[in-house]
């Protein structure tokens, strides 16, 4: 095929070349071939179809990795992470896969590589306080707290985030109300501690510097 074809071909059907090079083996080569396609890819309109393959892949295919998932994310353009976020919190579950594998990297790539509106957007919608709330049952804090952390890095902020997620609180089961807000309560109250905790130690590792200039 010469390169006018490969072109013609490109600009008439990027979302199926990409769809090829999901299968590819070698990794570096995928990444260059997708950096090249992505200026072909119609916004909105395929990325809905490619999110799907992708999910697919992820299941399926031994290539498609977590960490070639990452270095994707971070190439890919602002408005497929935009929209990466707008369908995850309609419910399609690819940050909820990795949420519940406990994938701290992949997650904190993930958050670390969209806007500030988007990742507050991401951790207050309902599907992901859903998986969140899963996880704290399952006593997986760790991967919560970091997302709550990354978007809700105060605890001023954190109190808004609160009033958010107990508002989801709503059902006929009012045991499993109460065990939800009892769960959320003290997911909260362990990161003021956590925060109090470390504020308490730089403090004293200040005072103890303090007082080694002193005596110099």
């Amino acid at each position: 095929m010469t390169p006018e074809q490969q072109m013609h071909v490109l600009r008439d059907f990027p979302g199926h070349v990409f769809r090829i090079f999901l299968d590819w083996r070698w990794q570096d080569l995928f990444l260059e071939k997708t950096d090249f396609i992505w200026n072909f890819l119609p916004e909105e309109s395929t990325y809905n179809d490619l999110l799907h393959h992708i999910r697919r892949k992820m299941i399926i295919s031994e290539y498609f990795s977590a960490e070639l998932f990452q270095e994707f994310f971070r190439r890919s353009p602002s408005a497929f992470r935009k929209h990466f976020v707008k369908q995850e919190c309609l419910g399609n579950a690819l940050f909820s896969k990795f949420l519940n594998n406990e994938d701290k990297e992949t997650v904190r790539v993930i958050l670390r590589n969209i806007d500030v509106e988007d990742r507050v957007r991401l951790v207050s919608c309902f599907r992901i306080f859903e998986c969140f709330e899963s996880l704290l049952g399952r006593k997986c804090q760790d991967v919560v707290e970091l997302c709550v952390r990354e978007a809700y890095p105060s605890k001023e902020d954190r109190e808004r985030l609160k009033k958010v997620y107990m508002r989801y609180h709503i059902g006929d089961e009012e045991l499993l109300v109460l065990w939800s807000k009892v769960i959320w309560q003290r997911f909260f109250e362990s990161l003021d501690e956590t925060d109090a905790s470390g504020r308490q130690k730089r403090s004293l590792e200040d005072e103890t510097l303090t007082r080694a200039k002193r005596l110099h």
